[in-house]
């Protein structure tokens, strides 16, 4: 069994408010979900409403596999008009 991990920092444009943070991740996090079926959770900068650093991750049992779903994340992410990738890591355990 492989795990595969993203660790993506992020910086929001159009947040004003922690709630508006909140809801714009809340969003993205359940797009992810839906869409990847990988775990998704805030795991830092939970006090600054424009950065957010999400945790994503993926089982399987090939690295190819978990290396491809992870960068159709990171590509999903790059195209959200609302938010900006600033810095990003793949690890595949």
């Amino acid at each position: 069994m492989l795990v595969g991990i993203l660790e993506v920092h992020l910086r929001l444009f159009s947040a004003r408010t922690l709630k508006e943070k909140r809801t714009c991740i809340q969003r993205i996090i359940a797009r992810l979900r839906n869409s990847f079926n990988v775990s998704v959770a805030e795991i830092g900068k939970n006090d600054k409403w424009r950065e957010c650093v999400l945790g994503i991750a993926i089982v399987g049992n090939e690295r190819a596999f978990l290396d491809n779903a992870l960068n159709n994340v990171l590509a999903f992410l790059e195209r959200q008009g609302n938010v900006w990738v600033e810095d990003w890591w793949i690890e595949i355990l």
